[in-house]
């Protein structure tokens, strides 16, 4: 199978773990601060993980105690913090180079 490819959703997991890499995060949670749907965030995640880019626990709590299932938290392994700091670099400079284009006309509401 090979390594997963670096697409815009494993930027967008990438973002928002490498954020704070001390604090392991719940699947919806990634989901939503990457603007990315909850019907394909677990298969990404569990594909990085599998590569070794991610580790996952579940979280430590009573769920009786708690009022809610217990959670699966995911966070960068070492190999996954360099990769995603990598590629994030690398994005931005593919973004300034972008908006440094003379045929580069931003777009109303563009994110970029």
């Amino acid at each position: 199978m090979g390594e997963p490819r670096i697409t815009a959703a494993v930027l967008g997991i990438f973002a928002v773990l490498a954020e704070d890499s001390t604090h392991p995060r719940y699947g919806l949670e990634i989901a939503r601060a990457a603007e990315l749907s909850h019907t394909t965030i677990y298969d990404t995640l569990a594909r990085l993980e599998a590569a070794g880019w991610l580790r996952s626990e579940w979280e430590n709590i009573d769920p009786r105690a708690d009022g809610r299932p217990r959670r699966r938290l995911y966070s960068l392994t070492g190999l996954g913090e360099s990769l995603a700091r990598d590629a994030l670099a690398t994005q931005m400079q593919l973004l300034g180079r972008l908006r440094k284009s003379p045929r580069w006309t931003p777009q109303p509401g563009g994110a970029v």
